[in-house]
């Protein structure tokens, strides 16, 4: 999904990256270009496979331009990356921040990642904690962060790597 010149949107839908994507690919989830007034809300996207290349792989890419976040707002979505290999595989990238990235635009989101230390980045290649991510982005006070090893993508969604990202309520690790 991609969102360009400022449009106001909502998005309010699964995403899948299949396990199957085992070579050099560039993956994003979705894609909010000049984000002003974008909404995000109430998506799963999940990334899966292993990088056979450096190319990177981010749920959610937001670039901001000119004080273009103005109206931006990110909720309630779970963002699971677990892809592995070369390359940084991030949940949330905020390419462009600039003095006018307002507090608060980021929260009530749930991210996974494989790597606790690539959780988010705060401009790209900058990679950041999830602490780390809620310091420079001043949001995400109510959300919150596991690891693929404490959360198994498998249990958590019906059928990840066939495309089914709703949740598997029968899975005592899905009840995040």
């Amino acid at each position: 999904v991609s969102i360009t010149n400022g449009e106001a949107s909502d998005k309010s839908n699964n995403r899948a990256g299949n396990d199957s994507y085992s070579n050099s690919l560039y993956i994003i989830g979705i894609d909010i270009d000049h984000g002003d007034s974008a909404r995000v809300y109430n998506n799963s996207v999940y990334i899966g496979g292993v990088n056979g290349g450096t190319q990177n792989s981010e749920c959610l890419r937001f670039e901001f331009y000119n004080g273009s976040n103005t109206n931006a707002d990110v909720r309630n979505n779970l963002l699971v990356n677990n892809r592995t290999g070369s390359g940084d595989h991030i949940a949330v990238v905020v390419e462009t921040p600039d003095t006018n990235f307002v507090a608060g635009t980021f929260n009530h989101n749930t991210y996974i990642t494989s790597d606790a230390a690539k959780v988010c980045q705060w401009g790209q290649g900058n990679n950041r904690s999830f602490d780390q991510w809620k310091t420079n982005s001043q949001s995400d006070k109510q959300s919150w962060y596991a690891s693929t090893t404490e959360i198994d993508p498998a249990n958590l969604f019906v059928d990840a790597a066939g495309g089914n990202l709703n949740i598997n309520y029968n899975n005592t690790e899905a009840w995040i």
